[in-house]
């Protein structure tokens, strides 16, 4: 059974969901917070105000997902 066939319930469907949105606004906003010559507390903090969250929540999802080791390692997929 692949891992696309595995049915979600209603609250790991939201939760993946908030994930996804959380990790798309980080990949539209931190190319523009870093041209700009900031670190990426910037983001962080544009993001958690977007989603409600607190900076700390969107850096555990953040690593969670693959995308923020720390301040100098950020990879966007």
């Amino acid at each position: 059974m692949s891992t696309a066939e595995i049915k979600l319930t209603a609250n790991e469907r939201r939760k993946a969901d908030r994930e996804a949105a959380v990790a798309a606004s980080f990949r539209e906003i931190w190319p523009v917070v870093q041209a700009a010559g900031y670190k990426p507390n910037r983001a962080l903090d544009e993001v958690a105000e977007r989603h409600e969250l607190t900076r700390a929540g969107v850096v555990g999802i953040l690593r969670r997902l693959g995308i923020y080791k720390s301040a100098k390692q950020i990879i966007l997929n």
